[in-house]
């Protein structure tokens, strides 16, 4: 069960969960204490909730542009949120809720990106971004037909032994 929270696919399945318990939560009519508008604690939950909801995404990124797209998809579904809870329950668009989901969502965007310049930096300097399984089926392959080179390569050569003798 941890092996599969931990691969690409598990986190896939887990942010899917998420951001539907997100938007589900988002636009259902009940209100809870600790969303009304205006206090510590409705600042507080826009900002873990939607920080917490592009961690994921972000994640699963490959590259740096993968992760900006990534943040400003997020982004884009929480102004997408806002908007229908003001068309539904005929709510003022809470700009503020947006700017706090913005600055949680940010936070995320750059823990992630210094987490990664910092794997990157420690031992042998390589990027965290391109050990995924694409790159590393590639690498193999390289490797492969690398070696089956060396391979055919000796056999040549013992080839051209045996006939000299």
């Amino acid at each position: 069960m941890l092996g599969l929270a931990l691969s690409r696919n598990g986190l896939r399945w887990a942010g899917t969960v998420w951001i539907v318990f997100l938007v589900v939560l988002s636009l259902q009519p009940l209100r809870l204490h600790a969303a009304i508008p205006g206090t510590a604690s409705h600042f507080l939950l826009h900002l873990l909730l939607f920080g917490f909801a592009a961690v994921i995404p972000l994640l699963l990124s490959v590259s740096p542009a993968h992760e900006t797209a990534r943040a400003l998809c997020v982004f884009c579904l929480t102004g997408a949120i806002e908007i229908a809870q003001g068309l539904i329950y005929g709510f003022r668009t809470e700009w503020r809720d947006l700017a706090t989901d913005g600055i949680g969502i940010l936070i995320a965007f750059l823990a992630i990106r210094f987490w990664r310049i910092r794997m990157s930096m420690r031992g042998n300097g390589q990027s965290q971004m391109r050990d995924t399984p694409i790159v590393r089926r590639k690498l193999e392959r390289s490797n492969r037909s690398a070696a089956t080179n060396k391979i055919s390569a000796i056999h040549r050569i013992l080839d051209k032994a045996e006939d000299r003798q």
